[in-house]
C-alpha cells in the first residue's frame, strides 16, 4: 500500500519527514482544506446579514514528528539538526511538498511557526525519542502543483501548440487564438515569455473578456519580455520596467478554473517569434 511522502526544504536544502528510521510522522492536520472568511453587513431592521466578499485567510498545518536516536547525545544531535531546517529568524518561506499515494504531488509556501519543544521519552538505553507537534504558517494559503510550460510559434499555420485554431491576419497583426485548461481549484497566474521580433503584443483571455496589452513597444529578434502577473511586473530582457507601457483598460488577467480561451495578436511577427507561457495551478488543499 502506497502512503503519503512529506518533505520539507528550504534553499538547497531538504529533508523527507515520513519513514526516516529516526525521524517519522506520527499524524498532520491544516492540509486538506484552506480557512475561508466572509466579510458581512447586518441588515438593518431585519434578520441575517449580506455577504460582501469571501476572503481566503492564512493557513497553519501541523505535523506530528517522532525523532529517535540511539542515545541522549544523537537524540539531541537530530533535534539541532532539524532546528537548523526550520530556522525562520530571517522570514525566508520553505516548502512543505506532499507526494500523494495517488502520485499527485503539491507544495505550499510556509515557515516555522512553533512547537519543537516537544517532549523526551527513554524508551530503553539504545533507544531515545522526542515527540512535538511543529506547526507551520503559510501566509498564502494555497498549494501549488506541477508548473505547465507551453510555447508556440506565432507565425506557424497552426502553430505548434495542440490544441489551437488557425492563424489570420488582421491588417499587420498577427492573430491566434489557443485553449488552455485550468485544472486547480482557484484562478491561475500565468506568466508570459514573448521573444521578437513583434510589436504592441495584445493577450485577451476571450472566456472572461479581459485584456492585457503594450503599447508602442517593438522588440527585435534578439529581445524578449516577461510579464509576470502575479507580482505584477513588465520587464525587458536586460531588466527595464515596461509597466509605463501597459495600455489604458489592461488588467493583469488570471486562468480561471476550467477552459480558458485566450486571443494573441503581435504586429510585425516573422518566423522568429514566438509565445511561451508558464503557469502553476493552485489548489486548496493536497
Amino acid at each position: 500500500m502506497a502512503y503519503e511522502v512529506i518533505s520539507w526544504s528550504i534553499g538547497d536544502r531538504e529533508q523527507v519527514l515520513t519513514g526516516q528510521g529516526w525521524l517519522s510522522v506520527a499524524g498532520w492536520r491544516g492540509f486538506d482544506m484552506a480557512d475561508f472568511e466572509y466579510i458581512e453587513d447586518e441588515i438593518p431592521f431585519d434578520y441575517g446579514s449580506y455577504l460582501k466578499k469571501v476572503k481566503i485567510r492564512p493557513r497553519e498545518m501541523d505535523i506530528d514528528l517522532i525523532i529517535r536516536g540511539t542515545s541522549r547525545a544523537d537524540l539531541f544531535q537530530r533535534i539541532r539538526y532539524l532546528r537548523s531546517l526550520f530556522n525562520s529568524s530571517k522570514g525566508v518561506p520553505g516548502k512543505l511538498k506532499i507526494l500523494a499515494p495517488d502520485g499527485e504531488e503539491r507544495y505550499i509556501n510556509c515557515l516555522y511557526k512553533e512547537g519543537m519543544e516537544g517532549q523526551t521519552e527513554t524508551v530503553d538505553l539504545t533507544t531515545h525519542i522526542r515527540r512535538m507537534t511543529v506547526t507551520f504558517r503559510a501566509f498564502d494559503p494555497f498549494f501549488y502543483g506541477q508548473e505547465t510550460t507551453k510555447i508556440f510559434q506565432l507565425n506557424e499555420n497552426p502553430p505548434k501548440w495542440f490544441p489551437i485554431f488557425p492563424l489570420t491576419l488582421g491588417g499587420d497583426a498577427v492573430t491566434s487564438q489557443i485553449d488552455i485548461e485550468n485544472f486547480g481549484d482557484c484562478d491561475a497566474y500565468p506568466t508570459w515569455t514573448i521573444y521578437g521580433p513583434g510589436a504592441a503584443p495584445r493577450l485577451t483571455n476571450l472566456t472572461t473578456n479581459k485584456v492585457l496589452s503594450l503599447e508602442f513597444i517593438e522588440l527585435d529578434s534578439m529581445q524578449s519580455i516577461t510579464i509576470d502577473t502575479k507580482t505584477p511586473r513588465i520587464l525587458l530582457d536586460d531588466g527595464t520596467n515596461l509597466l509605463p507601457y501597459l495600455s489604458w483598460g489592461s488588467t493583469f488577467w488570471t486562468l480561471q478554473t476550467g477552459l480558458n480561451r485566450i486571443k494573441i495578436e503581435m504586429a510585425d511577427a516573422d518566423a522568429n517569434s514566438r509565445i511561451e507561457i508558464a503557469y502553476r495551478p493552485r489548489f486548496l488543499g493536497v
